[in-house]
């Protein structure tokens, strides 16, 4: 029941970029090029949550 986690934060971040542009104005150039595109932010976050993100929760044993 991850994924629809991570599609759910990619889209809300993807999409508030693409409505507040001033967002990334404070942020050094290179990264500010990069992240202004709701695309390519929604897809940077989709691929960071499903690498740091557990596909599964694993029941403790004791």
């Amino acid at each position: 029941m991850i994924v629809p986690l991570i599609i759910a934060i990619s889209l809300a971040l993807g999409l508030g970029v693409s409505q507040v542009p001033e967002f990334v104005t404070h942020m050094p150039r290179a990264l500010a090029d990069v992240l202004e595109s709701g695309v390519a932010t929604g897809g940077i976050c989709a691929v960071f949550l499903n690498w740091l993100l557990p596909e599964r929760q694993e029941e403790i044993i004791d």
